[in-house]
């Protein structure tokens, strides 16, 4: 049997990079972000505003267009999708600009927090622990983002709050020492082409690119006039010769999916959370899904009146009639 293989030869040019800029309150993140906009390699820029006053004034320094959105983690990347999906500019190349990152974390994890305080019981918990499975939601919202970001045919621009942290002891013990970081998604510095430090105002740091025009070995300061746009030329973006940005996601392959497996081992889910967590990894469906006669989601049902006998704490309502949504239905 012969496997056909597909390959291609690399174009030896560069690409635009997803650029990261990092700082501190106040010390040029958006002002440069707006700058760049103006730029005579840019043909057009959407700017994605999350958690951050709208930049309006900031126009008198180029030209975007802000796209408007509810806020919320589903229009940010409805947004995000439909920027990537816009035709290219007569001239240039389109740029993408989201401010801030910081912030879509923090709606991320505050989301998180609100599902795990309602599984307490609905009321104003603000210790209520966020779980596993909540943060591994969490992750893949953010994971989402990214690849609508990634799937952006032109240049990038992020910025995100750059914090001074203490450094752990082996014992996790906070040290007398201090790092500067990220604020975001552990994943954030690793996930962009470029990593641009602005920890003070007219301090400016290029602390990690991937380029072979602008080699780096350490974290090196750069111009107090510094600019994306100078930032593009040194990358050779300038020259007319680059090649889109390509990016292959991995693609978990999900396990087969076993109704008469899980009924069968329903008996081990002696916790609340953990029954929970597989209601909500199943689709209505599947959920639907006759076993001996009876849907699968009824036998979880079941499971969880078992446990209340038991004399457990449930961690949050279960409505065992007549369901219109089952998706939205609180397990």
């Amino acid at each position: 049997m012969t496997v056909t293989l597909q390959t291609r030869k690399p174009t030896g040019k560069p690409s635009w990079p997803i650029v990261l800029l990092a700082g501190g309150e106040k010390t040029g993140k958006t002002f440069n972000a707006a700058k760049a906009t103006g730029s005579s390699l840019i043909g057009r820029t959407y700017w994605v505003t999350i958690g951050e006053d709208q930049p309006d004034e900031y126009g008198q320094l180029g030209d975007f267009d802000i796209v408007e959105h509810d806020g919320s983690y589903r229009a940010i990347l409805s947004a995000l999708r439909a920027a990537a999906a816009q035709p290219a500019p007569a001239r240039g190349v389109p740029l993408l600009v989201v401010d801030s990152m910081t912030r879509l974390w923090d709606l991320l994890k505050e989301n998180a927090q609100n599902v795990a305080n309602e599984r307490k019981g609905g009321g104003p918990h603000k210790d209520a622990q966020v779980t596993a499975d909540l943060w591994n939601a969490a992750a893949a919202q953010w994971a989402h983002v990214m690849d609508a970001i990634r799937s952006f045919p032109g240049p990038v621009v992020l910025t995100a709050r750059l914090d001074q942290v203490a450094v752990m002891d082996e014992r996790g013990q906070p040290t007398k020492e201090r790092i500067a970081k990220v604020q975001a998604h552990k994943s954030l510095p690793f996930d962009v082409g470029a990593l641009v430090e602005m920890p003070t105002l007219g301090e400016v740091w290029v602390s990690g690119v991937r380029s072979l025009r602008l080699q780096i070995t350490e974290r090196t300061a750069v111009p107090e006039d510094f600019s994306l746009d100078w930032f593009w030329r040194k990358l050779g973006l300038a020259d007319g010769e680059s090649t889109p940005r390509e990016h292959v996601s991995p693609e978990a392959e999900r396990e087969p999916f076993d109704a008469d497996g899980i009924a069968a081992g329903l008996d081990q889910y002696d916790d609340l959370e953990q029954l929970s967590a597989l209601w909500q990894r199943l689709t209505p469906q599947q959920r639907a899904t006759p076993v001996d006669g009876r849907p699968l989601g009824d036998l979880l049902r079941r499971r969880k009146a078992l446990l209340h006998d038991r004399a457990l704490e449930p961690a949050f309502a279960l409505n065992t009639g007549a369901v219109e949504d089952e998706d939205e239905m609180p397990f």
